[in-house]
């Protein structure tokens, strides 16, 4: 699993580590990374306007479009499988076009999107196995985001 962190400042540091690559491109077709951005849905607080501009910089001196597709791009070779936000409707072509399959699925769970939505599109990805199982099995019970502003 790729998490939806910045391609530029932590995944590719991490991929550049001897072996990494070799090691996911022998298991790609196990491999599914999530979008680090949305498109489709404004950004209103202002921390994560400047870490999405950040980002978008980033991915601009690196040559990526600051896109769900263009992610998908730049993983092309390690992963089968990209999860993208629903709200991101137009991406599902160019994601395919990359090479991963494009899974959709509501990313921003701080703004409602229900976490079994996430939750199944990354389970539809494991293999039926006992690992399945204890994954689900043993999930804490989800917390909303109005119960932890609260705390």
């Amino acid at each position: 699993m790729l998490a939806p962190s910045n391609p530029v400042a932590s995944i590719l540091p991490i991929l550049g580590l001897p072996g990494v690559c070799t090691a996911l491109r022998q298991r790609q077709e196990r491999v599914t990374a999530i979008a680090p951005m949305v498109s489709g849905v404004p950004i209103m607080d202002p921390g994560e306007y400047r870490r999405a501009a950040s980002r978008a910089a980033l991915l601009a001196s690196a040559g990526v479009p600051a896109t769900a597709a263009g992610v998908a791009h730049l993983y092309r070779d390690i992963c089968s499988r990209f999860i993208y936000d629903s709200s991101d409707s137009g991406e599902a072509g160019p994601i395919a076009a990359a090479g991963p399959e494009p899974v959709r699925a509501g990313l921003l769970l701080h703004c409602g999107a229900p976490p079994a939505s996430l939750l199944a599109a990354i389970l539809r990805g494991l293999p039926r196995t006992g690992h399945r199982q204890r994954l689900t099995a043993s999930c804490p019970p989800v917390v909303s985001a109005t119960a932890v502003s609260r705390r």
